[in-house]
């Protein structure tokens, strides 16, 4: 809502049946500004507060209720009196100018304040101004058509203190905030006052008077000002001028004014021509008392009926908190084990993470020793590859040099042969054999290298051989710590299904703890529900007492002390009651706590599973091998 122009002050004590309809004339005012309703209710006994509150309920934009306490109030001549409440309510205002109204009086003009708003707009030497409206009584029906009329159209402070006497009502003023301003003065504070308010508001302004009728000024016995007798109120008349009389300011202007009024006040105690009207209002007011008695016997039978259901219901009270304080203590021990669990849970799931980290590190090295693995044994596929080929080359060579042997064996064989039948010849042949032994001796020379070169080759190939029957025992080496891999891979798949089934275990156990704390949540909602059924009953019973203990006050002195026995013994269970109502807010905190802890490590627990799956399923797709001694 935009900042207000107008703040409604609505005063209300003991109003239940009369302030909807003050509540209804400020909601029904149309202006063109904003405006706020500020209501102060006094601590009411009769339900004047939760009526209040339900339009505050229904208007959060609009209404703003401020509950006070009769503890507060400011005593006159031993009476509580509400002028605490009216200047606190005041103090909440946030308007340039200031409505009022009371709890039993009403508006019936929508244009009502727009109206005055107006005026004071057009009148700037004036703090305030009021209205006529209707006198009613307490049923609404009208007694007067016009309450205030006067000739003149504005009043000064000396036409406040001389004629007006505040004969006005309250529900028709309107001022400017800055002419009540604090701190006021003492005159003021010793006996605060719809005068004293009139005689304040003058020091700024004068105030001007609307002859128009825009609402309803209400007569009835619960009345403040209209329930007192007249006498009464003269003579509250003159103390409050006797008051005045004692401030210098006044002493100095109005002595002469005041003492006149004085004077004329208490003439008129004494000096009355209507004695028959008098005598019709006594009678009627014998009716109005006696009728009032009645009412007061027939409430004194009602309290006295009350008082034991009262006792009834507080044994009733008393059982049930025996019985909510041992429920309590039995949540306080399952409490107790749901923390010992959780603890216990904490601790497994801390050794299942470093159980966890120890296998990923071990999986890491695994990878690393495969991948070395997978170089070495390619880099050995090569080399045997290589000396593969090489062998099978030696051995076509080795294979040649043996058929050209063969070959130079037959022909020295032929040689020989043709040695031996050329022997007869030799002598007549030598020079010509000299030529073919030479060629012999360089064939020897060259079989000779030649056999010397396939020995060489010989060794060679048992070098080839001996060279791969040592890889292929490696290899079998490492086929047998492959296959230990394997069986060390076999007992972690049966080590990480064991994991997984604990880790479904505790998410089991997780699930059922949340539904038991859950539970418990409910059973803890339902008990405090419980806690506010019979507080809110309870403080139906002190409301009740409170209102027949000032009704039968003084009538009824041993209901009354009945009633403040009763009420002592309410405010001690409510005590117990709003101690348990704490204790189960407190084990409603925890098991709040407790779910979100075990939520946070179920899901801590659900992602270290997901990633060690990952993991094993990684390590499923590429077998981990490692040579001994290798780097």
């Amino acid at each position: 809502m935009a900042h207000p122009l107008l703040s409604v002050c609505l005063i209300t004590y003991q109003h239940a049946r009369f302030v909807s309809k003050a509540i209804e004339g400020a909601l029904a005012q149309k202006t063109d500004f904003p405006f706020e309703i500020l209501v102060g209710e006094d601590e009411s006994s009769d339900g004047t507060r939760e009526v209040c509150q339900d339009y505050a309920h229904r208007y959060p934009e609009k209404i703003r209720v401020f509950l006070r306490s009769r503890k507060d109030a400011v005593l006159i001549d031993g009476r509580p009196r509400g002028s605490f409440n009216f200047r606190m309510t005041l103090r909440e205002a946030h308007g340039e100018f200031i409505a009022l109204c009371e709890g039993d009086d009403y508006w019936t003009d929508p244009k009502k304040l727009q109206s005055q708003v107006d005026y004071l707009r057009a009148n700037t030497d004036c703090a305030g101004c009021f209205h006529d409206v209707r006198l009613v009584d307490q049923n609404g029906d009208t007694i007067q058509k016009s309450y205030f009329d006067s000739p003149k159209d504005k009043f000064s402070q000396h036409d406040i203190i001389d004629s007006l006497l505040s004969r006005q009502p309250t529900c028709s003023m309107v001022f400017r905030r800055s002419a009540f301003a604090e701190p006021l003065p003492e005159w003021y504070l010793r006996r605060p006052s719809d005068l004293y308010l009139d005689i304040l508001l003058t020091f700024s302004g004068k105030l001007g008077f609307i002859r128009r009728n825009m609402g309803a000024y209400r007569k009835h016995v619960g009345g403040i000002w209209s329930g007192q007798r007249e006498a009464s109120q003269i003579l509250e008349l003159i103390v409050r001028f006797k008051l005045l009389l004692a401030d210098p300011f006044f002493l100095q202007n109005y002595k002469d004014v005041l003492l006149r009024k004085i004077d004329e006040f208490q003439a008129s105690l004494f000096t009355r021509n209507d004695t028959a009207a008098e005598i019709d209002r006594l009678d009627k007011i014998v009716a109005e008392q006696t009728a009032a008695l009645k009412a007061t016997t027939e409430d004194r039978d009602r309290l006295q009926s009350e008082s034991v259901t009262a006792a009834t219901q507080r044994d009733h009270i008393a059982k049930t908190t025996a019985e909510q304080t041992a429920y309590i203590k039995t949540l306080e021990s399952e409490r107790d084990s749901l923390q010992q669990a959780s603890a216990l849970s904490v601790a497994e799931s801390k050794r299942h993470l470093k159980s966890l980290a120890t296998q990923e590190s071990f999986i890491a090295q695994l990878k690393s020793q495969h991948a070395e693995h997978d170089r070495t044994l390619a880099s050995l596929k090569d080399q045997l590859d290589k000396l593969a080929a090489t062998a099978h080359e030696q051995t076509a060579y080795i294979a040649s040099l043996e058929k050209q042997r063969d070959q130079l064996d037959s022909e020295i064989r032929a040689a020989a042969e043709t040695a031996t039948r050329h022997e007869k010849n030799s002598r007549a042949l030598t020079p010509q054999l000299a030529p073919l032994t030479e060629i012999a001796e360089k064939q020897a020379a060259y079989i000779a290298s030649l056999e010397s070169e396939r020995e060489s080759l010989r060794q060679d190939h048992s070098h080839v051989l001996a060279e791969s029957q040592r890889h292929l025992a490696s290899l079998s080496e490492q086929d047998n710590f492959i296959s230990l891999l394997k069986k060390q891979q076999t007992d972690q798949d049966a080590l990480i299904a064991s994991l997984r089934d604990q880790l479904s275990k505790l998410g089991q156990t997780a699930a059922e703890q949340t539904a038991y704390i859950e539970s418990l949540k409910a059973q803890c909602e339902q008990a405090i529900r419980k806690h506010a059924t019979t507080q809110q009953q309870a403080a139906a019973d002190k409301a009740t007492a409170a209102a027949e203990r000032d009704k039968l006050q003084t009538q009824l002195e041993k209901s009354s002390a009945l009633a403040a026995t009763q009420e002592q013994r309410i405010a001690s269970l409510l005590g117990q009651l709003q101690a348990q109502e704490q204790t189960a807010q407190r084990l409603r905190s925890l098991a709040h706590s407790r779910l979100s802890l075990l939520k946070k490590a179920h899901a801590r627990q659900a992602s270290h599973t997901q990633h060690l799956l990952d993991t094993l399923s990684n390590q499923h797709r590429i077998s981990p091998i490692a040579l001994p001694g290798s780097s």
